[in-house]
């Protein structure tokens, strides 16, 4: 329709009106933009189904999450005893004594639990970013049933240790840095899942803002290492 045509009749306009958007559906690009708009469409109603489901993690569970840990920034092995919490079904494992003292010897000379810790920590960045890549790019469905299936069995696996009794001493510290990251890893897909919940925009917005757990539990560590007091300041005191 061009911009200086002249159309006597208001039915001629609209006449006009539609053979204009015949010939753009008929386009490439109108075929284009339809398709993506579906797309678009079926994706926010995805999301809006999902977002009447609630991941559940148990409150006892959230709360062995928000447990300060201490990690040791001069043991960089990235390998050792995942208890675990790596590969489901999830299930606490306690190290056998010659994995416990190789662990012991190698790297640093901070406490076994100390780098369990650490280990933990680092396995946990790292699956955060897989996830995080795994999740742009799987539809709100697929994203959903994955992380479901992963959270069904990190409580379950979770519900099984708290129930289990160790002995007092490195087999108990064991356990509770076992406790601490399962309990962490499971709040923190669950946690995630709420927002990729909404939408893959949403799910990026959040990154772009900070706002994934991934990028919360840096922040928290890199405040932990902020209130470390360095050796000047101790010596002045």
């Amino acid at each position: 329709m061009a911009r200086n045509t002249k159309y006597y009749t208001q039915a001629d306009r609209q006449a006009a009106r539609r053979e204009q958007k015949a010939r753009y559906a008929r386009s490439e690009l109108g075929k284009t933009n339809r398709a993506a708009a579906r797309a678009r469409a079926q994706e926010h109603n995805a999301a809006a189904i999902a977002c009447e489901l609630t991941s559940k993690v148990p409150t006892e569970m959230r709360a062995y999450a928000a447990r300060p840990f201490v990690m040791s920034f001069a043991f960089r092995e990235t390998g050792g005893p995942a208890l675990g919490l790596q590969k489901p079904p999830y299930t606490f494992r306690l190290p056998d004594d010659r994995s416990l003292r190789s662990l012991e010897r190698r790297g640093s000379e901070d406490p076994v639990a100390v780098k369990l810790h650490t280990l933990q920590f680092t396995w946990a960045i790292e699956a955060a970013y897989a996830r995080r890549t795994e999740w742009s790019v799987k539809s709100t469905d697929q994203v959903i049933e994955l992380a479901e299936a992963e959270l069904k069995a990190r409580v379950r696996a979770w519900k099984l240790m708290e129930a289990r009794t160790l002995q007092a001493g490195i087999e108990g510290d064991i356990r509770e840095v076992a406790m601490c990251w399962g309990a962490r890893r499971a709040t923190m897909v669950a946690d995630e899942l709420e927002i990729r919940r909404k939408g893959r925009d949403a799910y990026l917005e959040a990154r772009r803002t900070g706002q994934t757990p991934l990028q919360k539990l840096v922040k928290e560590n890199n405040f932990r290492i902020e209130q470390i007091p360095d050796e000047a300041d101790s010596e002045e005191e």
